[in-house]
């Protein structure tokens, strides 16, 4: 049977602004996916809306609802089109467009916390598959999400759930917590090795079963109460972005200093590593050197001015330069 968003898609028009109607099926599923995820309590700027305070916020849902609606359905028109033709309904085409939406707001503008989560993701299933653990609560029966449940130790009895300041408690007294959080905010082995031994903490220390969120929150707010936009911890102590404006403040030897550990060629590096299109990745070279080129000249950098000075969107080069930010780093 055919539905609202299936007949949005196949009478498509470009210059028509998508309906009050459409509009809200993208809005209800994209609020229910941002709660499921944990996202909805937490601040607009982990997914690159620095100018609202929460998503309670009409303008600030506003904003995200749209570009969600342009990356489920604009930008992916001609698959969606393709579809319509054999199938009556391909609304969960569209609603899988807007979990990747969300994924890649998450992994633009919280790579910490995107990495956290998939690291802590990784280690549970392979607990999991060797018997070492239990996944209770999993969501279509093979996904971690934070509802998932861990258990350590199977209770003789119905044990309640600790409290997640007894998690915090223990997670942030392990004599290691410190190196633990340092690799658990990057993607891959490291990290998750170090969440392994984490994990083996707590059921050393008599947690019998918790939930999957409390682990991660604890880890997400400790690493975000450290100053995460610095790109190297080693040589820019002295630099920063205010959050607020998005303007980068900068000491005078950042240059010397970049050059000195060779970060701009290792950035260049790992820009062509990326699995992006040409364009992106010419566009992130131009977004590198025109920020370094203002360091060189001793000026403040504001994602505005050089974004109007690129001709792209302001949202664009605040992801790109999320994405900098999380190369600098790895």
């Amino acid at each position: 049977m055919s539905t609202p968003l299936t007949r949005h898609i196949k009478t498509f028009d470009a210059a028509t602004f998508p309906s009050e109607e459409i509009r809200g099926i993208i809005g209800r599923v994209l609020k229910n996916k941002m709660k499921e995820r944990n996202i909805w309590e937490h601040p607009p700027s982990l997914l690159g809306y620095p100018d609202h305070g929460d998503w309670n916020n009409e303008k600030a849902f506003f904003d995200i609802m749209i570009d969600c609606y342009e990356y489920a359905v604009l930008r992916r028109f001609q698959s969606l089109k393709a579809h319509v033709s054999i199938k009556e309904n391909i609304d969960g085409l569209v609603f899988l467009n807007i979990s990747h939406f969300l994924q890649d707001r998450q992994q633009a503008h919280d790579p910490e916390g995107y990495a956290i989560f998939k690291n802590v993701e990784a280690v549970l299933h392979e607990f999991n598959k060797s018997g070492f653990i239990r996944l209770d609560n999993l969501r279509d029966k093979k996904k971690v999400r934070n509802e998932t449940t861990c258990v350590l130790i199977t209770p003789s009895s119905q044990e309640p759930f600790p409290d997640y300041s007894v998690i915090k408690q223990i997670v942030t007294s392990h004599a290691e917590f410190e190196t633990v959080l340092k690799n658990a905010v990057t993607l891959g082995d490291r990290g998750q090795r170090s969440l392994s031994l984490l994990i083996l903490h707590l059921k050393k220390e008599g947690i019998a079963t918790f939930r999957v969120k409390d682990l991660v929150d604890v880890l997400k707010k400790t690493s975000r109460s450290v100053d995460v936009e610095i790109l190297s911890s080693d040589v820019m102590s002295d630099f920063h972005i205010e959050v607020s404006d998005l303007t980068i403040s900068h000491s005078h030897e950042i240059e010397a200093a970049i050059d000195a550990v060779g970060l701009q060629e290792k950035m260049k590096r790992e820009i062509e590593k990326l699995k992006s299109h040409n364009k992106v990745k010419r566009r992130l070279h131009l977004l590198l050197t025109v920020i370094l080129n203002r360091f060189a000249n001793d000026e403040d950098v504001s994602i505005t001015e050089i974004a109007r000075e690129m001709g792209e969107s302001k949202s664009t080069i605040s992801e790109d330069w999320a994405l900098l930010r999380s190369l600098a780093k790895s």
